[in-house]
């Protein structure tokens, strides 16, 4: 049973953080710069989320579209949550600043820019 919750964590469709809950992260010191979603963001999710396996947002239709900006927008937060706890990617590929990246762009309002 034990396993079974394991392996299916991975590819769990639910959102740990509701949207009109803030999750407790502190506040990032981001800069001056605002974080783009096109030129920052939106890459980090191509390479790391979209890819061709059947457990990851590109391939499996049970799994939030992280293709859709509206649906990333929407989940921003839990975006923010599960890549800093590095429970997102399952790879665990994703660097301190691709992190922080991400982290910001929600602080910033996850806009599309």
């Amino acid at each position: 049973m034990l396993l079974t919750v394991l392996i299916n964590g991975c590819t769990s469709n639910e959102d740990p953080t509701p949207n009109n809950q803030t999750p407790s992260t502190p506040t990032l010191d981001c800069g001056v710069d605002e974080v783009s979603y096109l030129a920052d963001v939106k890459p980090i999710i191509e390479a790391n989320c979209l890819i061709n396996n059947p457990n990851c947002h590109g391939m499996n239709s049970l799994l939030p579209d992280w293709s859709n900006f509206n649906t990333v927008k929407s989940r921003a937060n839990s975006i923010r949550t599960r890549t800093g706890n590095r429970s997102m990617p399952p790879s665990g590929g994703l660097s301190d600043d691709q992190i922080k990246l991400i982290a910001c762009w929600v602080q910033q309002g996850a806009k599309d820019n």
